[in-house]
């Protein structure tokens, strides 16, 4: 791999471990992120439907690129 490359193995191998940990820390960051989000939901109760979502979508998809995204609500 590293010869198709044109790298070194050693070289090969440390961008393999470069990217094996950004793609940890990303995975760590998003379900932090997703901790907080369930967090405040539950202590504020606010929240969007799917459908509200989905309209909301529908609206950019047929090019109304002005659509409010739906406001959040108890």
């Amino acid at each position: 791999m590293a010869a198709e490359a044109g790298v070194t193995p050693e070289q090969l191998a440390k961008e393999a471990l470069k990217l094996h940990l950004q793609r940890y820390t990303d995975r760590l960051a998003f379900n932090a992120a997703c901790e907080r989000s369930l967090q405040h939901y539950r202590e504020t109760g606010l929240h969007v439907t799917d459908d509200e979502i989905d309209a909301w979508l529908s609206a950019l998809e047929a090019g109304n690129d002005n659509a409010e995204p739906p406001k959040c609500h108890r």
